[in-house]
Protein backbone atom coordinates (compact mmCIF):
# COMPACT_ATOMS: atom_id res chain seq x y z
CA UNK A 1 0.00 0.00 0.00
CA UNK A 2 1.22 3.16 -1.24
CA UNK A 3 1.78 4.81 2.22
CA UNK A 4 -0.39 8.31 2.57
CA UNK A 5 -0.29 11.24 4.85
CA UNK A 6 -2.61 13.33 5.81
CA UNK A 7 -2.91 16.27 8.36
CA UNK A 8 -4.37 17.02 12.00
CA UNK A 9 -7.39 19.55 11.70
CA UNK A 10 -7.11 21.68 15.75
CA UNK A 11 -10.19 22.36 16.95
CA UNK A 12 -9.09 23.41 20.27
CA UNK A 13 -5.52 25.29 20.74
CA UNK A 14 -5.04 22.89 23.65
CA UNK A 15 -4.38 20.42 20.78
CA UNK A 16 -0.96 22.08 19.93
CA UNK A 17 0.62 21.51 23.16
CA UNK A 18 -0.45 17.82 22.85
CA UNK A 19 0.36 17.08 19.31
CA UNK A 20 3.37 19.22 18.90
CA UNK A 21 5.41 18.01 21.84
CA UNK A 22 5.33 15.04 20.31
CA UNK A 23 5.06 14.45 16.31
CA UNK A 24 4.44 16.30 13.66
CA UNK A 25 0.82 17.37 13.14
CA UNK A 26 0.30 14.87 10.33
CA UNK A 27 -1.25 11.05 10.69
CA UNK A 28 0.41 8.08 8.69
CA UNK A 29 -2.53 5.89 7.26
CA UNK A 30 -1.04 2.34 7.88
CA UNK A 31 -3.91 -0.02 7.06
CA UNK A 32 -7.14 0.50 4.48
CA UNK A 33 -9.93 -1.58 3.74
CA UNK A 34 -10.88 -2.73 7.31
CA UNK A 35 -14.80 -3.02 8.54
CA UNK A 36 -13.67 -1.55 11.56
CA UNK A 37 -10.89 -1.43 13.63
CA UNK A 38 -10.05 -1.93 17.13
CA UNK A 39 -7.70 -2.42 20.23
CA UNK A 40 -4.56 -1.00 19.12
CA UNK A 41 -1.77 -2.27 21.18
CA UNK A 42 1.85 -1.26 21.51
CA UNK A 43 4.62 -4.92 21.83
CA UNK A 44 7.44 -3.04 22.55
CA UNK A 45 9.86 -5.81 22.44
CA UNK A 46 9.06 -5.95 18.54
CA UNK A 47 8.78 -2.55 18.30
CA UNK A 48 5.10 -2.90 16.73
CA UNK A 49 1.46 -2.33 17.11
CA UNK A 50 -1.15 -5.01 16.86
CA UNK A 51 -4.55 -4.01 16.18
CA UNK A 52 -8.01 -6.49 15.41
CA UNK A 53 -10.56 -6.08 12.81
CA UNK A 54 -13.55 -6.99 14.92
CA UNK A 55 -16.31 -7.85 12.31
CA UNK A 56 -13.17 -9.05 9.91
CA UNK A 57 -12.22 -11.50 12.75
CA UNK A 58 -8.14 -10.27 12.40
CA UNK A 59 -5.16 -9.50 14.09
CA UNK A 60 -2.99 -7.04 12.15
CA UNK A 61 0.51 -6.77 13.44
CA UNK A 62 2.36 -3.22 11.53
CA UNK A 63 5.95 -2.09 11.92
CA UNK A 64 7.96 0.52 10.42
CA UNK A 65 10.10 -1.78 9.67
CA UNK A 66 7.58 -4.78 8.35
CA UNK A 67 4.62 -2.71 7.40
CA UNK A 68 1.21 -4.95 8.22
CA UNK A 69 0.95 -8.26 8.55
CA UNK A 70 -1.88 -10.23 9.43
CA UNK A 71 -1.01 -12.50 12.41
CA UNK A 72 -4.15 -14.11 13.08
CA UNK A 73 -6.27 -15.27 9.88
CA UNK A 74 -9.03 -15.89 12.61
CA UNK A 75 -9.33 -14.41 15.66
CA UNK A 76 -12.57 -15.05 16.87
CA UNK A 77 -13.85 -11.44 16.42
CA UNK A 78 -11.13 -10.13 18.40
CA UNK A 79 -11.34 -7.16 20.38
CA UNK A 80 -9.96 -5.40 22.76
CA UNK A 81 -6.13 -5.56 23.28
CA UNK A 82 -3.72 -4.69 25.86
CA UNK A 83 0.25 -5.70 26.88
CA UNK A 84 0.39 -7.79 29.82
CA UNK A 85 3.57 -6.60 31.30
CA UNK A 86 3.02 -9.60 34.15
CA UNK A 87 2.38 -12.10 31.87
CA UNK A 88 4.48 -10.55 28.80
CA UNK A 89 1.74 -11.45 26.35
CA UNK A 90 -1.40 -9.42 24.80
CA UNK A 91 -4.62 -9.55 26.75
CA UNK A 92 -7.03 -10.12 24.06
CA UNK A 93 -11.05 -9.94 24.32
CA UNK A 94 -12.38 -12.27 21.77
CA UNK A 95 -16.14 -11.88 21.03
CA UNK A 96 -16.98 -15.17 19.26
CA UNK A 97 -15.30 -17.39 21.76
CA UNK A 98 -17.01 -15.04 24.34
CA UNK A 99 -13.00 -15.35 26.29
CA UNK A 100 -10.44 -13.16 27.87
CA UNK A 101 -7.15 -14.76 26.26
CA UNK A 102 -3.64 -14.72 26.45
CA UNK A 103 -2.20 -14.10 23.14
CA UNK A 104 1.88 -15.05 22.58
CA UNK A 105 3.09 -11.70 20.89
CA UNK A 106 5.28 -14.03 18.75
CA UNK A 107 3.53 -17.50 18.05
CA UNK A 108 0.15 -16.47 18.64
CA UNK A 109 -0.23 -19.24 21.20
CA UNK A 110 -3.33 -18.59 22.64
CA UNK A 111 -4.61 -19.61 26.47
CA UNK A 112 -8.13 -18.75 27.97
CA UNK A 113 -8.13 -17.12 31.32
CA UNK A 114 -11.42 -16.80 31.54
CA UNK A 115 -14.97 -17.62 29.32
CA UNK A 116 -17.85 -17.79 31.90
CA UNK A 117 -19.13 -17.07 34.97
CA UNK A 118 -21.26 -18.78 37.56
CA UNK A 119 -21.69 -21.18 35.69
CA UNK A 120 -23.10 -19.09 32.30
CA UNK A 121 -21.04 -18.09 29.25
CA UNK A 122 -20.12 -14.79 29.12
CA UNK A 123 -21.50 -12.21 26.50
CA UNK A 124 -18.62 -10.98 24.49
CA UNK A 125 -15.82 -9.34 26.25
CA UNK A 126 -14.38 -5.87 24.93
CA UNK A 127 -12.00 -3.83 26.95
CA UNK A 128 -9.56 -4.78 29.24
CA UNK A 129 -7.15 -3.00 31.07
CA UNK A 130 -4.45 -4.53 34.30
CA UNK A 131 -3.66 -2.48 37.46
CA UNK A 132 -0.37 -2.08 39.18
CA UNK A 133 -0.78 -5.13 41.38
CA UNK A 134 -1.58 -7.34 38.36
CA UNK A 135 -5.37 -7.77 38.89
CA UNK A 136 -6.96 -7.68 35.30
CA UNK A 137 -10.54 -6.09 34.60
CA UNK A 138 -12.44 -6.33 31.37
CA UNK A 139 -15.60 -5.13 30.26
CA UNK A 140 -18.27 -7.57 28.57
CA UNK A 141 -20.85 -5.85 26.42
CA UNK A 142 -23.69 -7.88 24.26
CA UNK A 143 -21.92 -7.07 20.54
CA UNK A 144 -20.84 -10.31 20.35
CA UNK A 145 -24.30 -11.21 20.45
CA UNK A 146 -24.91 -10.13 16.91
CA UNK A 147 -23.28 -13.16 14.22
CA UNK A 148 -21.14 -10.37 12.03
CA UNK A 149 -19.15 -9.21 15.54
CA UNK A 150 -19.47 -12.73 17.19
CA UNK A 151 -21.44 -15.91 18.44
CA UNK A 152 -24.60 -14.91 17.57
CA UNK A 153 -26.32 -15.99 20.22
CA UNK A 154 -28.13 -15.26 23.11
CA UNK A 155 -27.33 -13.06 25.96
CA UNK A 156 -26.36 -15.58 29.13
CA UNK A 157 -25.36 -13.27 31.94
CA UNK A 158 -28.36 -10.87 33.86
CA UNK A 159 -25.87 -8.25 33.40
CA UNK A 160 -23.15 -6.35 30.72
CA UNK A 161 -20.79 -6.33 33.86
CA UNK A 162 -17.05 -5.00 34.60
CA UNK A 163 -15.34 -7.99 35.76
CA UNK A 164 -12.30 -8.43 38.58
CA UNK A 165 -9.89 -11.40 37.33
CA UNK A 166 -7.22 -12.20 40.48
CA UNK A 167 -4.89 -14.31 38.10
CA UNK A 168 -2.98 -15.51 41.62
CA UNK A 169 -6.35 -16.87 43.34
CA UNK A 170 -8.34 -17.21 39.89
CA UNK A 171 -11.23 -15.51 41.50
CA UNK A 172 -13.85 -13.39 39.09
CA UNK A 173 -16.06 -10.90 40.36
CA UNK A 174 -18.25 -8.21 38.45
CA UNK A 175 -17.75 -4.96 40.11
CA UNK A 176 -19.87 -2.76 38.10
CA UNK A 177 -23.46 -3.98 36.63
CA UNK A 178 -25.16 -0.78 36.80
CA UNK A 179 -24.31 0.20 32.89
CA UNK A 180 -26.20 -0.68 29.75
CA UNK A 181 -23.10 -1.57 27.45
CA UNK A 182 -19.63 -0.83 29.32
CA UNK A 183 -17.05 -0.53 26.52
CA UNK A 184 -13.63 1.13 27.09
CA UNK A 185 -12.45 1.03 30.64
CA UNK A 186 -9.15 2.70 32.56
CA UNK A 187 -7.29 3.88 35.57
CA UNK A 188 -6.60 6.87 37.29
CA UNK A 189 -2.28 6.80 37.76
CA UNK A 190 -3.30 6.17 41.53
CA UNK A 191 -5.82 3.47 40.93
CA UNK A 192 -7.96 5.76 42.86
CA UNK A 193 -10.16 6.44 39.93
CA UNK A 194 -11.75 3.93 37.33
CA UNK A 195 -13.10 5.72 34.47
CA UNK A 196 -16.15 3.39 32.11
CA UNK A 197 -17.35 3.85 28.69
CA UNK A 198 -21.28 3.18 28.59
CA UNK A 199 -21.91 2.99 24.82
CA UNK A 200 -25.49 3.04 25.16
CA UNK A 201 -28.56 5.07 25.98
CA UNK A 202 -29.85 4.27 29.17
CA UNK A 203 -28.20 2.00 31.74
CA UNK A 204 -30.04 -1.45 33.18
CA UNK A 205 -32.19 0.39 35.71
CA UNK A 206 -33.88 2.19 33.16
CA UNK A 207 -32.09 5.52 34.09
CA UNK A 208 -31.93 7.87 31.33
CA UNK A 209 -28.15 9.81 30.83
CA UNK A 210 -28.67 13.43 30.89
CA UNK A 211 -31.17 14.53 28.39
CA UNK A 212 -29.96 14.72 24.79
CA UNK A 213 -27.18 12.26 25.23
CA UNK A 214 -26.42 9.31 23.75
CA UNK A 215 -23.06 7.84 25.56
CA UNK A 216 -21.14 8.85 28.52
CA UNK A 217 -17.86 7.66 30.16
CA UNK A 218 -18.50 7.49 34.25
CA UNK A 219 -16.34 7.44 37.20
CA UNK A 220 -16.18 5.67 39.95
CA UNK A 221 -14.19 5.09 43.67
CA UNK A 222 -12.21 2.39 43.90
CA UNK A 223 -11.89 1.31 47.36
CA UNK A 224 -9.27 -1.47 47.75
CA UNK A 225 -8.75 -2.75 43.88
CA UNK A 226 -12.36 -4.34 44.72
CA UNK A 227 -15.17 -1.97 45.08
CA UNK A 228 -16.67 0.68 42.59
CA UNK A 229 -18.26 3.45 44.31
CA UNK A 230 -19.76 7.05 43.55
CA UNK A 231 -20.74 6.35 40.08
CA UNK A 232 -20.96 9.93 38.34
CA UNK A 233 -20.68 11.32 34.67
CA UNK A 234 -17.55 12.14 33.26
CA UNK A 235 -18.23 13.39 30.03
CA UNK A 236 -21.28 12.20 27.88
CA UNK A 237 -21.73 12.81 24.26
CA UNK A 238 -24.69 14.40 22.37
CA UNK A 239 -24.06 12.60 19.29
CA UNK A 240 -22.78 9.98 17.62
CA UNK A 241 -23.96 5.90 16.96
CA UNK A 242 -24.37 3.94 20.43
CA UNK A 243 -21.40 0.99 20.24
CA UNK A 244 -18.92 3.29 17.75
CA UNK A 245 -18.75 6.12 20.06
CA UNK A 246 -16.79 6.65 22.76
CA UNK A 247 -14.94 3.57 22.87
CA UNK A 248 -11.08 3.77 22.10
CA UNK A 249 -9.79 4.71 25.49
CA UNK A 250 -6.71 5.01 27.50
CA UNK A 251 -5.35 7.11 30.30
CA UNK A 252 -1.92 9.30 29.76
CA UNK A 253 0.14 8.81 32.68
CA UNK A 254 2.45 11.14 31.47
CA UNK A 255 0.34 13.99 30.82
CA UNK A 256 -3.07 13.04 33.11
CA UNK A 257 -5.49 13.01 29.80
CA UNK A 258 -8.07 10.84 28.94
CA UNK A 259 -8.01 9.83 25.68
CA UNK A 260 -11.06 8.27 23.91
CA UNK A 261 -13.44 8.81 20.24
CA UNK A 262 -16.34 10.18 19.17
CA UNK A 263 -15.77 11.13 14.75
CA UNK A 264 -13.42 12.87 16.58
CA UNK A 265 -10.57 12.48 18.96
CA UNK A 266 -11.29 13.50 22.22
CA UNK A 267 -8.48 14.63 24.64
CA UNK A 268 -9.86 15.53 28.20
CA UNK A 269 -8.05 16.85 31.00
CA UNK A 270 -9.62 17.24 34.30
CA UNK A 271 -12.88 16.37 32.90
CA UNK A 272 -12.38 19.68 30.43
CA UNK A 273 -12.81 17.91 26.47
CA UNK A 274 -10.63 19.50 23.63
CA UNK A 275 -11.03 18.37 20.21
CA UNK A 276 -9.12 17.26 17.85
CA UNK A 277 -10.10 15.98 14.51
CA UNK A 278 -7.95 13.91 12.17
Amino acid sequence: MEEEVIPVEIFDPRGLELLSARTSLKAKVVAQGLWFSEGPVYYPDGDSWFFSDVPGSKLYQWSEKDGLNIVREDSNNENGNYWDVVGKKILACEHRSRALVHLHPETMEREVLVDGFNGKKLSSPNDVVVDSKGIIYFTDPDYGCNAMQGHGNPREQEYCAVYRLDRATGELTQVVTDLLRPNGICFSPDEATAYVVDSGSINVSGAFLPQGHTNCVFAYDVEDGRIFTNKRHFICSRSGIPGHTNCVFAYDVEDGRIFTNKRHFICSRSGIPGRYKL
